[in-house]
């Protein structure tokens, strides 16, 4: 149904102006929205049309405005309940909604009710970071999605963000984010993310270093060289705690699909990376044998989706599923996930119960068998 040949004029207007900068048509609520608060909306769009993406979340966070010209009770607002400084104000006034994809496109993974306005604040005190180590300009699309459905966390008085799992400075943060452009320009990101960019995070996840001032001002290739030479050392060592987990299925074949289990810290850090979400949150489950992540892969070796599986003892159950950027997946692969979810606990009942795994005291205790690294 072609919702906007239902409406007045000014809707269509809204609705146009939602659609040119949400780059998809407004939901039920949002429509409400427009309806409602129509007169801050058209003054909205006669004063700061490119902040109309803005009222919306505001509005959906349930944000108390104070008295006023509605784009200025919009900056107090977020001033007072972000506890922000006029630098993120500034970014909104003179940007657009080109530069806050990592908030437009994110997908909502838990029931808050204001997910979307935390994560306008958290990526506000990113860019605020950044700016203060000398990053001036706004980031491109491909580089912002490698924050896409990340957690955004941030410690604005450490001057430090956790960056795909990793806590890190702002100052190294940026090193990342000029390579991750310069490799854009040359049409090598994919390819960036896929190696360099893996072993980075997965170093600075697993042993969370400090570095100096002299180490930050080094850039990437400090980083690049120090990653390397810890990796090297991880493959010298016969157990590597904290970086790989057993699984009773590494790889199987179910309905024309290659199913695969990720098995170390650097493969989940690479397909969170690659796919854009968030399985990476989920290092600890899995080490905890608490959480599995597996990929689907059609015949051609794209990834249509990831798996997540939950240890409820003595099952394993699905508990998400997702495709690209945490988009929902169809219902084919849906029945799929459960199918794959059936296999991987007979699997793991029957290698937890076998008489090898009795010999050796490697039973399943208490809905946890502890890391098999």
């Amino acid at each position: 149904m072609n919702v906007s040949a239902q409406l007045d004029e000014v809707s269509k207007r809204l609705y146009r102006h939602h659609f040119d900068q949400w780059q998809r048509p407004p939901s039920a609520s949002q429509c409400q929205f427009m309806e409602q608060h129509r007169q801050q909306y058209c003054q909205l769009e006669q004063d700061a049309p490119s902040l109309i993406w803005l009222y919306t979340v505001m509005l959906d966070a349930g944000v108390d405005f104070p008295e006023g010209e509605i784009p200025l009770a919009m900056k107090h607002a977020l001033l007072r309940d972000g506890n922000l400084t006029s630098l993120s104000w500034r970014f909104l006034a003179t940007g657009s909604s080109s530069d806050f994809r990592v908030v437009l496109d994110a997908a909502a993974i838990s029931d808050e009710p204001r997910w979307r306005w935390n994560l306008l604040i958290a990526w506000l005190q990113i860019l605020s970071g950044l700016r203060h180590e000398g990053l001036r300009h706004t980031l491109p699309g491909p580089v912002q999605q490698l924050f896409l459905n990340d957690g955004l966390a941030v410690l604005p008085e450490n001057r430090e963000v956790q960056f795909r799992g990793a806590w890190m400075r702002f100052a190294t943060l940026r090193a990342i984010l000029t390579e991750a452009e310069r490799r854009l320009m040359s049409g090598r990101l994919d390819e960036f993310i896929r190696n360099e960019l893996t072993e980075v995070i997965t170093w600075l996840a697993a042993t969370d270093p400090e570095l100096d001032g002299r180490q930050q001002k080094a850039g990437w290739k400090y980083l690049t060289v120090q990653a390397a030479a810890w990796k090297t050392e991880m493959s010298r060592r016969a157990a590597t705690r904290g970086l790989i987990w057993h699984s009773p299925i590494t790889k199987i074949q179910l309905d024309r699909c290659t199913v695969e289990c990720v098995t170390d810290a650097w493969a989940l850090h690479r397909l969170a990376l690659s796919q854009r979400h968030c399985a990476d949150r989920f290092l600890d489950g899995c080490l905890n044998d608490e959480e599995r992540i597996l990929t689907v892969s059609d015949i051609g070796g794209t990834v249509r989706a990831t798996i997540r599986l939950s240890y409820a003892e003595p099952t394993w159950q699905v508990s998400d599923l997702r495709g690209f950027a945490n988009s929902p997946a169809s219902d084919d692969l849906a029945e799929l996930s459960q199918k794959v979810a059936k296999i991987y606990t007979e699997r793991w009942q029957k290698e937890a119960f076998s008489p090898e795994a009795a010999q050796n005291g490697d039973q399943i205790h208490s809905g946890s068998r502890g890391s098999n690294a």
